[in-house]
């Protein structure tokens, strides 16, 4: 019998997308987008309905599998847990908790996987992340926090408001479809979208205006319109006198910056950016939309913190329309229960950054890390230096890897647990990113096989590692406590949770009060919080790394369209793709269809070389997320770090090209 149930997309995903799942008996045969739903109205991309194909194939994991000898054997559930308690009973009492190395991010953004975190906390503490899991946008973050207080973004309904809206470094066509329509919004209107990029892609097409700014130039654009701003008076001397911190000691850092450097820096000429800095101030209410390029450079903090400070410069924060949109943390800021209390029980605490997790695993001593747990990623391919996330995690004598799928990353653990997918259990959805909404995923189907989740499955180890105070409660309580600040705060049951989609109102313009969550209560040129972590308190400019001796291209490694990370790659064979300028390519006689060694200090990997006016000079960008088995590019990159938050530069590593042997691809 035909009938259809509302789940939610769990990827790690601006959008996260309701889905009306149809089934047959108790089979899911179809999966659509909810129409109902006020942001994805019943569109949903080709990532959504991939989960369905994910969840019934034939390649997916569906018991636990150890490796012996260098190969895995599939094992019980029951063997499994065994194995596990008496790996993890022996690090204990060898080297305690922080013997004990936790890694995981943002593969399932679901609120019940998150038990990982509780569990390990009860334990006593163990080694963990950092950035809490963050590789991609942890610096903007904090240079939000240190400005703003939080993160709050402004919806796509009220962006669509905008006379000027700035996409800066965000590409909605291939990451954030639902958000199309507010740019064609602003067209219609009669407003004008511009979008910053180096390279043209989907998005710069649909726009009116773009702007290739060079690779790591932001921050220098940025820079360069606020004195342009000053120098012609126009800015909201108002909004700054009255709610801003530490305007003068910014006023000195503009005035300092170095206007002949414009060009050079930017890849722009100055008339150019004239052009952008007098649209930007003459077109009230103008937004700015922030994407996750530009913070990926060692000095990826201090670039968001300069294009906050343009919103601040023009009075365009507060405003319906205006805003300096990153994250949108309005559901998150009310998120809490049994998560956040288990924090209470860390005794010991060891903390590394994501992007250097080889490093750690490879250098701790005192004690060395004897046990690793993986969840909701897959390191080898995502974080930074592939083939030393490899060596490290074959050092490391125990690992456990949770996933639907054997990834490159579970190919190298002691034991693989199946992951559930979306369908197979009741779940919360919602993004910090962009859509303001919660929403509550009906459990579809059983999982196959007796498979266990991870919500039962560190019940079941909290109780055969003796853990008296882990909370030994059912899904929904858990979810309820979780809710409990959201539901008292706005006077909402946990059942209308359940029933439709949820998001706080009052919040959809940020900062409408102009009560800022500062020190201050103000919007901070100057930061205390910065000063507090021992950061330069003022937005500054910083040109961080702008070459690499015998490495000429910079290489920048965006989302791909039809992947979340590494997630829908598994079948993917073919060579990547590096996209080259035609300045870059001709020296070389590199044409379109040859395969070519891209280079860095770190490794090689074999890429098809398509030459396009779409690319940047002194540019080579190659996606992430393909697997080892195709060539992942982050072989190549470098484990360095942002200036904020711990976070992965990615946009710092630098390569040089060699025409393969092949000069087509096979």
């Amino acid at each position: 019998m035909s009938r259809k149930i509302r789940s939610a997309c769990p990827l790690d995903c601006f959008d996260a997308c309701a889905f009306l799942v149809e089934m047959d008996g108790d089979k899911v045969v179809q999966v659509k987008g909810d129409p109902e739903h006020p942001v994805t109205k019943g569109v949903i991309c080709s990532k959504g309905r991939a989960h369905l194909e994910r969840m019934y194939s034939d390649e997916r994991l569906r018991k636990p599998l150890q490796k012996i000898n260098g190969d895995f054997i599939e094992i019980t559930w029951g063997a499994a847990i065994d194995l596990i308690v008496e790996k993890l009973s022996g690090v204990l009492e060898k080297s305690g908790p922080l013997g004990v190395a936790h890694v995981h991010d943002c593969g399932y953004s679901g609120l019940s996987k998150s038990v990982d975190e509780m569990f390990f906390n009860h334990l006593g503490g163990v080694s963990v992340e950092s950035s809490g899991g963050s590789l991609c946008w942890k610096a903007g973050i904090v240079a939000q926090k240190m400005d703003f207080g939080t993160q709050k973004g402004h919806d796509a309904e009220d962006l669509a408001k905008s006379k000027c809206m700035i996409l800066w470094g965000r590409n909605p066509v291939a990451t954030n479809i639902h958000f199309v329509k507010a740019m064609r919004a602003v067209q219609k209107s009669g407003g004008m979208v511009v979008c910053i990029d180096p390279f043209k892609t989907k998005t710069a097409k649909l726009s009116d205006w773009h702007v290739p700014v060079k690779p790591g130039g932001d921050g220098a654009l940025a820079f360069a319109m606020a004195r342009i701003l000053i120098d012609s008076g126009k800015i909201d001397k108002a909004f700054i006198d009255q709610h801003t911190l530490g305007y003068e000691a910014y006023l000195k850092e503009v005035m300092d910056f170095d206007m002949s450097l414009v060009e050079s820096r930017t890849g722009l000429a100055l008339e150019e950016v004239k052009r952008l800095a007098d649209l930007y101030s003459a077109s009230k209410p103008a937004s700015i939309v922030l994407g996750y390029g530009m913070q990926r450079y060692q000095n990826g903090g201090n670039n968001i913190r300069a294009i906050d400070a343009l919103g601040a410069l023009t009075g365009n924060i507060g405003v319906s329309g205006g805003g300096v949109t990153y994250a949108n943390k309005s559901i998150t800021n009310y998120v809490a229960g049994y998560v956040a209390d288990s924090e209470a029980y860390v005794k010991h605490k060891r903390t590394f950054k994501s992007a250097q997790v080889a490093e750690f695993l490879l250098s701790a001593v005192n004690p060395v890390i004897d046990f690793l747990w993986v969840a909701k990623a897959n390191p080898v391919v995502q974080v930074p230096d592939t083939n030393r996330v490899i060596e490290a995690m074959r050092k490391v004598d125990f690992s456990v890897v949770v996933d639907m799928f054997l990834t490159d990353t579970a190919k190298e653990a002691s034991l693989v647990l199946p992951a559930t997918s979306i369908f197979e259990e009741s779940d919360f959805i919602f993004s910090s990113m962009y859509s303001p909404y919660l929403v509550y995923a009906n459990q579809c189907v059983q999982p196959p096989d007796d498979m266990i989740g991870e919500y039962d499955l560190f019940r079941i180890l909290a109780e055969r590692m003796n853990l008296s105070t882990y909370p030994a409660v059912g899904r929904d309580d858990f979810f309820k406590k979780a809710f409990a600040p959201l539901m008292e705060a706005f006077d909402i049951s946990y059942e209308t949770l359940c029933e439709k989609p949820f998001a706080i109102d009052a919040e959809r313009v940020p900062w409408a009060d102009y009560k800022f969550e500062t020190p201050s209560g103000k919007f901070e040129f100057d930061s205390k919080y910065a000063a507090a972590l021992g950061l330069p308190p003022t937005i500054c400019y910083d040109a961080g790394r702008m070459n690499a001796p015998g490495y000429p291209l910079r290489l920048i490694t965006p989302h791909a369209a039809h992947s979340l990370h590494s997630q829908h790659f598994r079948d993917h064979t073919e060579r990547p793709v590096v996209y080259l300028a035609p300045e870059d390519a001709e020296p070389l006689e590199i044409e379109t269809g040859m395969l070519v060694s891209v280079i860095s200090k770190n490794g090689e990997i074999l890429c098809k070389a398509e030459v396009t006016e779409a690319a940047k000079q002194g540019t080579a960008r190659i996606n992430e997320g393909t697997w080892c088995k195709a060539g992942t590019v982050n072989v190549l990159t470098e484990d360095l770090t942002c200036d904020y938050g711990d976070q992965a530069a990615y946009y710092d590593t630098f390569v040089k090209l060699s025409k393969s042997a092949f000069v087509k691809d096979a």
